[in-house]
């Protein structure tokens, strides 16, 4: 099922990343489920966010950091997990990079690898989760 919706996910994720604003996006992304009462569906959170890496792989376009951690971020939310969209920056050399990862429950699970070289933007106070990413 991770598969199949990494899959379905990845259009609307690209074309949203062209028409919309990064806020705009990221809100709709991350909404979760409306608490009614039911507990969040079971789901192992590592081994979905392994899968949407490995499904990224087949992707035609640029499956970048943050288009993966988006797509994620939207499969948590719709099982009622919440988890964060966080973006850092880093330059080496007169060369600016950008990177983005997915926190779930104080951890990384999509994007660790790398994420600890980059220094994480800050979250726009107010606001609980990802739909508090600024960009600067």
């Amino acid at each position: 099922m991770i598969v199949f919706e990494t899959i379905v996910l990845a259009l609307p994720i690209e074309v949203g990343l062209r028409c919309l604003s990064l806020n705009v996006l990221v809100s709709l992304v991350a909404r979760t489920r409306h608490d009614n009462g039911e507990r969040p569906r079971e789901l192992d959170i590592e081994r979905a966010a392994h899968l949407v890496e490995a499904t990224a792989a087949f992707y035609p376009l640029n499956p970048t950091c943050l288009k993966k951690s988006l797509i994620l971020l939207r499969i948590l939310g719709r099982r009622g997990i919440r988890a964060e969209l966080r973006l850092g920056v880093r330059k080496i050399h007169e060369q600016f990079s950008a990177h983005a990862w997915v926190v779930c429950d104080g951890s990384i699970v999509l994007g660790a690898g790398i994420a600890d070289l980059f220094t994480p933007l800050p979250l726009m106070s107010g606001l609980t989760h990802a739909t508090s990413v600024r960009r600067t």
